[in-house]
């Protein structure tokens, strides 16, 4: 499976399963309500609690894959194939506009090409 594949499907998971945290807020609030601090209201907490960890620990995961494709995105492709663009000493690839690195804010060297 692709990594872009793999990204789309996990934020349709985690899409999923936002919904079913707020669907969970909504039955602990229905057993608070109805049934007072009884063993489903426990239940019904746990589960939303287990739902919010299962819904933080896949954004983080979503973050970081997105973060790792644009950066293989960007050392692969990135900006080499743009006329004027320049790689700095760190190995980042820059816009032919940027007079500054954007990885680690050195200078464009001065170099002239023949």
């Amino acid at each position: 499976m692709s990594p872009v594949r793999k990204l789309r499907l996990t934020k349709i998971i985690l899409k999923t399963c936002a919904l079913l945290t707020i669907t969970a807020i909504g039955l602990t609030l229905a057993m608070l309500f109805q049934h007072g601090f009884t063993v489903h209201f426990y239940l019904s907490l746990a589960l939303f609690a287990i739902l919010m960890v299962l819904d933080i620990t896949l954004y983080r995961y979503v973050i970081s894959m997105r973060k790792r494709l644009m950066k293989t995105a960007a050392t692969r492709q990135g900006h080499q194939g743009e006329p004027g663009s320049w790689q700095c000493a760190c190995g980042r690839y820059n816009t032919y506009y940027r007079s500054v690195c954007l990885g680690c804010g050195k200078t464009k060297p001065n170099t002239m090409e023949l």
